[in-house]
């Protein structure tokens, strides 16, 4: 298994917070599930969904507008 790196701080709470949702999660149930002492722009927060996507934790399906986002890495990895 290839070794997974540090994520920077805001991509690893924004993993945290999909991990805390039921897969498939959209957006707003991603930025409900941040902590409240931390909130994230809602365009913040789909660079950053965006760049983990291109990183390879999380995978981004299109439902109509919408993008659901299922992680790819358990929260153990």
């Amino acid at each position: 298994m290839k070794a997974i790196r540090r994520l920077p701080d805001a991509e690893l709470e924004v993993m945290q917070a999909l991990w805390r949702c039921e897969p498939p999660a959209s957006r707003a149930d991603v930025a409900a599930a941040l902590p409240r002492e931390h909130p994230m722009a809602v365009t913040t927060l789909l660079t950053v969904l965006t760049r983990l996507g291109e990183k390879g934790f999380l995978r981004a399906d299109r439902d109509g507008r919408r993008s659901l986002y299922t992680p790819l890495i358990s929260q153990a990895d």
